[in-house]
């Protein structure tokens, strides 16, 4: 069963600024989703490996 379908039952605590918690919430909204909904699709769709990617392509393009 994938996370979409599975009741959610855990909280996770996070704290934050004030502007990072409003840049999450803009961002939540322009997606049309919960703040909850957002950071598990974020959850979901992170992958290290593709961000270590994109490191390498940024730092390559700044030599």
């Amino acid at each position: 069963m994938d996370s979409a379908q599975a009741l959610a039952t855990e909280r996770i605590t996070t704290l934050m600024t004030v502007p990072e918690k409003s840049a999450l919430e803009k961002k939540a909204r322009k997606a049309g989703v919960s703040v909850g909904e957002f950071v598990r699709r974020s959850v979901d769709f992170y992958d290290p490996d593709e961000v270590a990617d994109w490191r390498n392509l940024l730092s390559w393009r700044r030599n």
